[in-house]
């Protein structure tokens, strides 16, 4: 059932500024303890995942769970494309790109020992996209081109789920190239990094209920809080 939405631009610029805190720390797996819950540092993460799983979010010791299960469903909805900036016969696609940085993808023995070497495990696994996908161009230009927009994509992604009251999957989507509109009725809205405009409106990409959504993107780089490896 869809609900009247309070959904601010001001929730979009701090889910996904959560997002990257939930990513720096470790990704959903992470959040193991009751300690690890802090309502202060994901709160709007935690809102959504409460709406979409309130079975699961009922349980204290299947919140995680919950997190993990949200992010696999919302990294379905981004671009089953390559990355931006990389060979022509690249194979990484946003939502592999997702599943790694975000920690939900098991490795090799080499991978892992190639993870390893980082500073940081999120550091390591932001290394190992850039390099399993040919990223033509250095870190600063990796965290423009590519963490910065899958968050904001991300966060727009589980939004629009929380508003709907569930997840939409623009990949079965008859229209799959409406993630990249943008409308003239959408709000911009400046944030931290990045200039976003997020529609949700009718439109066709189907979200296997009985509501239709369509979200927007606009971009615009300003060049402030992304991490790679606190370097």
């Amino acid at each position: 059932m869809r609900r009247s939405s309070g959904v601010t631009y001001l929730d979009q610029t701090a889910l996904a500024g959560q997002l990257e805190q939930l990513r720096s720390g470790g990704g959903p797996r992470a959040l193991i303890e009751p300690k690890d819950f802090d309502s202060k540092k994901f709160g709007i993460l935690f809102r959504v995942a409460e709406r979409l799983y309130p079975a699961l979010w009922s349980d204290e010791l299947q919140r995680g769970n919950a997190i993990e299960k949200m992010l696999h469903e919302a990294i379905k909805s981004l671009p089953d494309e390559k990355l931006p900036s990389t060979p022509d016969d690249s194979t990484v696609t946003w939502q592999e790109a997702a599943l790694i940085m975000y920690d939900l993808m098991e490795f090799d023995k080499d991978v892992e020992t190639e993870i390893g070497t980082a500073k940081f495990r999120y550091a390591g696994l932001g290394w190992h996209v850039s390099r399993k996908s040919g990223f033509y161009y250095e870190r600063d230009t990796f965290k423009r081109y590519v963490n910065g927009p899958m968050r904001e994509k991300l966060a727009a992604i589980l939004l629009a789920a929380e508003v709907e009251g569930g997840m939409t999957n623009p990949q079965n989507s008859e229209t799959p190239d409406v993630r990249a509109a943008v409308t003239e009725s959408s709000p911009l809205r400046q944030t931290g990094e990045y200039a976003l405009s997020i529609g949700i409106v009718n439109g066709p990409v189907f979200n296997g209920g009985n509501h239709e959504v369509k979200q927007t993107f606009n971009y615009g780089y300003r060049g402030r809080g992304d991490r790679w490896d606190e370097s």
